[in-house]
């Protein structure tokens, strides 16, 4: 469960910094946060993942 917990955040995050990337070229035309809420979703899910594997 951590694993795929922290590999579905690293995911987000790097899918979330290309939305930014991409919206910034007008390539992808999204709500401007949505880049941000999905990397935010990403870096909680990662901090998620490590706290479990922890324990």
């Amino acid at each position: 469960m951590p694993k795929a917990l922290s590999v579905l955040g690293i995911s987000l995050l790097i899918s979330g910094g290309l939305l930014i990337f991409l919206r910034r070229f007008g390539v992808v035309h999204t709500f401007p946060m949505a880049g941000s809420l999905l990397m935010l979703l990403g870096y909680g899910l990662w901090r998620l993942s490590r706290s479990v594997g922890n324990s």
